[in-house]
């Protein structure tokens, strides 16, 4: 069919093993005599992927995906079968791949380039873009061996999506690199399958692969195990390869498939979260007064009507200190600092959305939801508003967007936004007690 872009017919991949690198050369002249051990990475798989879809693999270690990856980018020939890949391809295989270790940077977004099929010209009118989206600084001009697996996968993936590809591969790249590209890539990607870009997308993450996948494939021992929806593969491959029983595969599918990038506030949700307003002239009334406030959004992305409006964040316990890491299920005080301004925006809907790095919303909340009016004693003064809350979410990083709105649930006017003000983590200090993306107060009572 027109709209088929990868079709694989009866493909098997045989890799040799020896005892020796010199038998090897004897299998070359002695032929018959020396008999390699023969390992079948891939055996009689048939597949499609078409025009526009996203297709999640997934698999053990060992299950052939990375082979099956090579074959379709032409890095690797098959052993049997036919491939068929209409479309250019861009692929962020293995760390590494495609790049000269000795190059810059510089040199190797050329490189990496022209073996893609883009000329000369085209890469000299891409390079401001792939060196602003892949943001390493001055580390474009030095060579590549010098930089970490984070700086590695930036160049590699602003790379990639540049080329214009119309099959896109990605294997695990997403899990190197700070949380803001994690959320800027997952962004992009979402932003090529709306163009219509086929996306091929190997992970252990199975949120991630049920967010992003409109299909999902299973591998096992070089065998296409199944095909299907992501739900539905993602709770086969649970029980599969974790030994989850058929009911508990079910609760990880819905936990992950229940992830959405709209705020959704639960009625509970006001029990966990208490909101103080406080002004310059009676700061005493304030539960915790931060220590110090994260000030520099000149990197972050903002907007609103009054851009500034924001002075500065800052996310504590009880002792007031600014913190990076914090337990989970730790108590905590977000507090939103608001610059001197008009009294005429008054009441006034601030708020915060805490999102993983995927950029799904965890925690998402404002005071219009929460039904209290922002009106300070002293509105000419600036002043801040506290938010409590307890971060009843899993171990991982995670990032805070604080804003200012108008004072409507579904506020139209946005006076100041900052995505991304700032990052933090949350660890699990001992064993853990669940699974899940969120860690409620649980107990059990036995009788």
């Amino acid at each position: 069919m027109d709209d088929v872009v990868v079709s694989l017919n009866n493909i098997s991949k045989c890799f040799k093993r020896y005892a020796h690198p010199v038998e090897r050369l004897k299998e070359t002249l002695l032929r018959g005599k020396v008999v390699a051990e023969e390992f079948w990475a891939l055996r009689s798989l048939d597949m499609e992927i078409r025009k526009g879809e996203t297709l999640g693999i997934l698999g053990r270690n060992g299950s052939g995906k990375s082979t099956l990856l090579q074959i379709i980018a032409g890095t690797l020939t098959p052993t049997t079968g036919t491939v068929k890949v209409n479309g250019r391809v861009s692929a962020l295989l293995e760390l590494g791949s495609g790049f000269n270790p000795e190059f810059t940077g510089r040199q190797n977004v050329f490189f990496k380039g022209r073996i893609l099929g883009l000329s000369q010209v085209e890469l000299e009118r891409k390079f401001a873009d792939i060196v602003a989206f892949a943001d390493i600084g001055d580390f474009i001009d030095q060579p590549v061996k010098t930089y970490s697996s984070g700086m590695f996968v930036r160049l590699a993936f602003a790379v990639a999506i540049h080329v214009e590809p119309e099959i896109l591969i990605v294997d695990e790249a997403l899990a190197v690199g700070d949380i803001f590209f994690q959320q800027k890539c997952f962004r992009c990607l979402e932003q090529m399958r709306a163009n219509g870009v086929s996306i091929i997308f190997v992970s252990h993450d199975l949120q991630a692969v049920t967010k992003l996948c409109d299909r999902v494939a299973i591998l096992d021992k070089g065998h296409l195990e199944d095909t299907g929806s992501p739900s539905d593969m993602v709770g086969k491959f649970v029980q599969m390869f974790y030994g989850f029983s058929e009911s508990e595969a079910v609760e990880i599918v819905e936990e992950s498939s229940l992830m959405s990038d709209e705020p959704v506030v639960h009625a509970a949700f006001a029990e966990h979260a208490e909101t103080s307003v406080v002004t310059q002239a009676n700061i005493t009334t304030a539960q915790i007064i931060p220590q110090t406030f994260i000030s520099d959004f000149s990197k972050c992305q903002r907007y609103g009507l009054m851009n500034g409006l924001i002075a500065g964040l800052s996310l504590t316990t009880s002792t007031g200190k600014l913190q990076l890491t914090y337990p989970s299920g730790t108590e905590v005080f977000l507090t939103i600092k608001v610059n001197q301004h008009s009294t005429q925006i008054y009441p006034l809907n601030m708020g915060f959305q805490i999102k993983n790095r995927m950029g799904q919303i965890f925690i998402g909340t404002n005071t219009c939801l929460l039904r209290k009016k922002l009106v300070p004693s002293q509105p000419e003064k600036p002043f801040i508003c506290q938010f409590k809350l307890r971060l009843l979410i899993a171990p991982g990083q995670y990032t805070i967007s604080p804003a200012i709105a108008e004072f409507k649930p579904n506020a139209q006017i946005i006076y100041d936004w900052i995505e991304n003000a700032a990052s933090f983590e949350v660890i699990s200090e001992d064993w853990p007690q669940q699974v899940g993306l969120c860690c409620p107060d649980v107990d059990v009572v036995i009788g």
